[in-house]
């Protein structure tokens, strides 16, 4: 592990937050002390994170984890929220605002932008609206990561989850293993869409989903409000 180093995190109307720890030895730094400042707006803020975390960090192409970053702390209203990075590292290629886990690991990029070849003091990123439940991060958040094992190609119960299909396959299909012919997943209805059931009570299947997410708890908090806020066909 490197030095650390503190930084403090900029945020409007009173909001603050911890950075990474991240510090480079000073042959990585540039020499004209690089700043960052990012403007970012929540948008269904009832989806931010809570067991994952929200940062903006600087990557490059060698390791998974920020070289340096901010964490951000849910706002207390809808206000914008503005971000600082200080001495940004001569290494960092890509700035991104990702979910990720309390290790730092990425999990769903939310926004992105090259760092460019050539910048004299400062890099401002205009405020950017971010819609913090997007199907993608449904995707990547849970399917990809806890389900794919079972429901791939093919999948269990003739269900995929599998990136590209698994909308298709949960949205108004019927549930194979249902006694009721409810949906695997209806569109604003939480408590007839199959996949809620088999993930909250057990006994509804041979093996137990139960656990799936309960590793996280923002995971069935995410997947109910994006029920909720299906649109139902006409």
């Amino acid at each position: 592990m490197m030095r650390t180093f503190t930084f403090c995190l900029c945020v409007t109307f009173g909001l603050l937050s911890c950075d990474s720890g991240d510090i480079y030895p000073d042959e990585y730094r540039r020499e004209n002390g690089i700043v960052v400042k990012a403007s970012f707006s929540f948008l269904e803020p009832e989806t931010f994170p809570a067991s994952y975390q929200l940062l903006f960090g600087a990557f490059n192409n060698e390791k998974i984890e920020p070289v340096i970053s901010k964490t951000i702390i849910k706002p207390a209203d809808s206000q914008p929220v503005v971000i600082t990075l200080s001495n940004l590292p001569a290494e960092a290629v890509s700035l991104k605002l990702c979910l990720t886990t309390l290790g730092k690991q990425p999990v769903y990029t939310f926004y992105e932008t090259d760092v460019p070849a050539s910048v004299s003091d400062s890099i401002i990123i205009p405020l950017q609206e971010i819609h913090l439940l997007q199907y993608d991060r449904v995707q990547q958040q849970i399917f990809s990561i806890s389900c794919v094992a079972c429901h791939g190609n093919p999948g269990a119960a003739g269900l995929s989850l599998l990136a590209g299909v698994s909308y298709d396959h949960l949205v108004n299909q019927p549930a194979l293993k249902a006694t009721d012919g409810v949906l695997r997943v209806k569109p604003a209805d939480v408590d007839n869409s199959f996949l809620i059931r088999i993930l909250e009570q057990d006994g509804l299947l041979a093996t137990d989903h139960t656990p799936i997410p309960s590793k996280y708890d923002d995971d069935l908090a995410l997947l109910k409000e994006w029920i909720r806020q299906l649109q139902v066909a006409p």
